[in-house]
């Protein structure tokens, strides 16, 4: 199955072309490289699959449900974030499981929960249960 599909796109840059009429499709059965001098395209095609870049001509298409990360040579990094937390920003899917893996942790050490042997099994169960979700949409 085609998971990425580029027709005759064309991306400029600073009056100059980056490339012209590319067409190109990846195939989700396949692993990819890209190899090249710099500055032959590799960064800005990255982006255009990803969706960060827009092309000036053609069009680009990802396979439904896909997304794509892209971590830019020079990361403009939030202060005071670590690596983790800016490689778990790339999914949003993510970070919404992990936003509720830590609610569900503080819960745990709540006096309320961990003293009630019900609502710790609750609190356990619903752990698992996004643990699962969690290493399914990719997590590490």
């Amino acid at each position: 199955m085609i998971a990425v599909h580029l027709d005759a796109v064309s991306v400029t840059y600073i009056a100059k072309p980056v490339f012209t009429g590319l067409s190109w499709e990846i195939h989700d059965d396949r692993c990819v490289g890209l190899v090249g001098p710099n500055g032959a395209g590799k960064s800005t095609l990255l982006r255009l699959i990803a969706g960060q870049l827009t092309s000036d001509t053609g069009f680009t298409k990802r396979k439904a449900g896909m997304t794509v990360g892209y971590l830019p040579q020079e990361p403009n990094f939030t202060p005071g974030h670590t690596v983790w937390d800016e490689a778990r920003a790339a999914s949003d899917k993510l970070t919404a499981i992990n936003a509720a893996l830590d609610r569900c942790e503080r819960s745990m050490g709540d006096p309320a929960v961990y003293g009630d042997e019900r609502a710790l099994a609750k609190a356990v169960d619903e752990q698992a249960r996004l643990l699962r979700q969690f290493e399914e949409a990719g997590g590490p």
